[in-house]
């Protein structure tokens, strides 16, 4: 049987809740690759 299929990134320099505009740890670039990654997710698992 195949593994877990999972993947973790670290985007250097953000704190918990990086992806959240309002929050006060934002960080806009790595905010865009995550929810892109995240959205991109949903699309092949959901769709």
């Amino acid at each position: 049987a195949a593994g877990p299929r999972h993947r973790i990134d670290v985007f250097p320099g953000t704190e918990h809740g990086y992806c959240f505009s309002n929050g006060r740890c934002y960080h806009p670039d790595a905010a865009e690759a995550t929810w892109a990654k995240l959205f991109d997710l949903w699309q092949r698992t959901l769709a």
